[in-house]
Formats: C-alpha cells, sequence, structure tokens
C-alpha cells in the first residue's frame, strides 16, 4: 500500500529566485527535499524574483508588488503590502497545506498568521539564520528602544513556542535557540554550496 503524498508549504518573505543567500538556502532546501522523497510536493511562497522554469513537484505562487532596491528592500510599507499578497496565496491553498516550512522570523510570522486565520492544525517547522531582535536593529526596521525590543523579544518567545521544529544556520544559534525551547526541537542546517554549479 503506498503512503499518501506530503504536501509543504515553503514560506519565504523574499523574492525568488535570486542571487542572494536567503534564496540559495532556500533553493538548496527544496530540491534536497524533493530529491529525497518522490510523494512530496512543495508549494513555495515567495515575492516574484527572475524567471525561472517549471519543475515536477514544485508549485510556486509569487507575489508581485515588492520592490526589491535596497533603499526600499526593508521597509515596513514594502514588505508589509508583499506579506499581505502571501498570506492571501497562503489561505487560498489550504486545503492542501499538510506542513509549513517557514524561512527567517517573517516567514515564520506569516505561517503562524495562516494557521490563526484558517484554524489549520498543520505543524509549523522554522529555518532561522539569527535572533529576531538584533536582525530587525541591524537593518533599521526598529528603534533601539528597550520597551520595544523587549515587547518584541515576549513576541520571539510566542512565535517560536507555536513551533514543532527548529532549524538553526549554525550552532551557536543552535544552542542559543535551544536554551530557549528545548535542545531537543533544534537541529543545525548547514549552509553549503553546490560544486556542480
Amino acid at each position: 500500500m503506498s503512503r499518501r503524498s506530503l504536501t509543504i508549504a515553503m514560506v519565504a518573505a523574499m523574492p525568488w529566485p535570486a542571487a542572494k543567500a536567503s534564496s540559495i538556502r532556500v533553493g538548496n532546501i527544496v530540491q534536497a527535499l524533493l530529491d529525497e522523497d518522490e510523494g512530496l510536493e512543495i508549494l513555495l511562497f515567495a515575492y516574484d524574483g527572475q524567471p525561472v522554469e517549471p519543475r515536477p513537484r514544485l508549485a510556486l505562487h509569487r507575489v508581485g508588488g515588492f520592490d526589491p532596491d535596497k533603499r526600499r528592500y526593508y521597509g515596513w510599507r514594502n514588505k508589509l503590502a508583499a506579506d499581505a499578497k502571501l498570506l492571501r496565496a497562503l489561505v487560498r491553498e489550504r486545503r492542501r497545506i499538510d506542513l509549513l516550512y517557514a524561512h527567517t522570523y517573517e516567514g515564520l510570522a506569516l505561517a503562524l498568521g495562516f494557521k490563526a486565520l484558517t484554524l489549520a492544525r498543520a505543524p509549523v517547522c522554522a529555518d532561522l539564520h539569527g535572533p529576531f531582535v538584533p536582525e530587525l536593529l541591524h537593518y533599521r526596521m526598529i528603534p533601539d528602544w528597550r520597551p520595544l525590543t523587549a515587547l518584541l523579544g515576549l513576541a520571539e518567545r510566542a512565535m517560536l513556542a507555536a513551533t514543532t521544529q527548529v532549524f538553526a544556520s549554525n550552532e551557536g544559534l543552535a544552542e542559543m535557540l535551544g536554551g530557549r525551547i528545548g535542545a531537543e526541537r533544534v537541529a543545525v542546517l548547514f549552509d553549503y554550496v553546490d560544486l556542480a554549479l
């Protein structure tokens, strides 16, 4: 008896594909998952990026309206408008999604928003590069104001508590996250280079 196929929603709030570390990581994870399991289908939700060839078992749900210009890339208006479109695209596919794989905290917020809106039971995995608040400060998306950073730290803990599994891109981050949600729920998934390219 063959087992039922599994559909993973990969949520990556960024242009895809693009010559950018996050896009390359998402592409590598997607390819590894498809290679590992022939019964797997991936729905990739991202902003519209470069042209891409169709691939079996990979359905692209790319939304327009995001300005990739570096001067506006991390602006709240730019990001939130595109993220609202991603959330709508996720909701449209709600009956197909068995598991959500969120890239970065932004993808995690979208995945959890999707679950809240649809009452979906699909588990959520998160693929994280760094701690939440320092990243927001680094990209100048928030002011360095203690009450705000403390509030966002609480939001980070709530988001992490709602995930089934967290994948960290390095051991230092995995150790930090393990201290917050338990080491058994955190695994390291290193970046790698495809030498064939």
